[in-house]
């Protein structure tokens, strides 16, 4: 059967004639391989990172600008905004929902900090419950400072934290308050790794760490 996606992208491009300008609807055709837009684009502030929520009609969307946002997309009909929420930091670019779906998690890569954000039943985004500054730099130029870029939900019922900046994945708990604390690295990489994304391996034993700087791919033990 045909499948519906959602692509994102940069909308503050120089060039008028990049694209898409917001989120644009694509059906993709497996039988004959066919890919063709299915309804208007969506006009959004550079929506980079989308997540769908798993029981509501939704789709978040991390507005990776200068003063960052994120928004809920109804995707029951035509795309539409269902709410925009501004939040502290700068650059976000990664989004995770945590497992009781009351919170949303963002990552700030400009400012180097993770958001919690209160969900409402309905999965609309409510208010910031918490922030967390990471910290630390590296060798490379683009390690000046700490760069958030991606969150894992771990094994441990956690919230891990992938650093660029500071070549950490840090382990974050998610309080009942909502607010965030840190708790023991997950690993510290080697000097220059820059990593950019984390994954688990089968059983939980290893995770896998993307390093951007270094183009390397690392196995951990857990």
């Amino acid at each position: 059967a045909p499948c519906r996606m959602l692509v994102g992208g940069y909308t503050d491009e120089p060039s008028p004639e990049l694209g898409p300008h917001g989120i644009v609807p694509i059906l993709h055709d497996p039988s004959n391989g066919s890919l063709r837009q299915d309804g208007p684009t969506l006009e959004l502030a550079s929506p980079s990172y989308l997540l769908r929520h798993p029981v509501q009609p939704l789709v978040y969307a991390a507005n990776e600008t200068e003063l960052a946002a994120v928004s809920a997309i109804g995707i029951d009909g035509p795309l539409r905004v269902r709410s925009t929420l501004a939040i502290p930091g700068l650059l976000p670019c990664h989004l995770c929902l945590t497992r009781d779906l009351r919170h949303l998690l963002v990552a700030n890569y400009g400012s180097g900090t993770v958001v919690a954000i209160r969900l409402g039943a309905d999965g609309i985004p409510h208010e910031v419950t918490g922030v967390f500054s990471s910290y630390g730099a590296g060798p490379h130029p683009r390690q000046a400072a700490p760069h958030a870029h991606h969150i894992l939900l771990g094994p441990d019922g956690t919230s891990w934290l992938v650093d660029l900046g500071a070549d950490v994945v840090r382990r974050l708990h998610l309080r009942s308050d909502g607010t965030l604390k840190e708790g023991e690295p997950v690993v510290a990489l080697p000097a220059g790794t820059g990593p950019r994304q984390i994954r688990l391996g089968r059983g939980g034993k290893t995770a896998y760490v993307l390093g951007e700087l270094s183009g390397e791919l690392i196995t951990v033990a857990l």
